[in-house]
């Protein structure tokens, strides 16, 4: 599932955060509003991360990790 995006996705080292971190923080809440969790997962949520990883991959450098990892000491600041 999802087999191509990954290529794709994976062809970037991991970092400490991305966009799908910060934006699906709460993501065991989302959840919890949906009969089947699996099913919201594989269609609702696992579409939007990888929409979110490509945008990082179309923006990757280091102004762009900078405003992540501001934007990640904030909300943890706000937690």
């Amino acid at each position: 599932m999802f087999a191509e995006d990954y290529r794709e996705i994976l062809t970037v080292c991991p970092g400490i955060t991305d966009y799908a971190a910060l934006e699906f923080r709460d993501e065991e809440a989302l959840l919890q509003g949906f009969k089947s969790m699996e099913d919201a997962y594989i269609n609702i949520i696992m579409p939007a991360k990888i929409s979110l990883y490509k945008k990082y991959i179309s923006r990757i450098g280091f102004c762009e990790d900078l405003r992540i990892l501001m934007r990640t000491f904030f909300l943890l600041l706000r937690r």
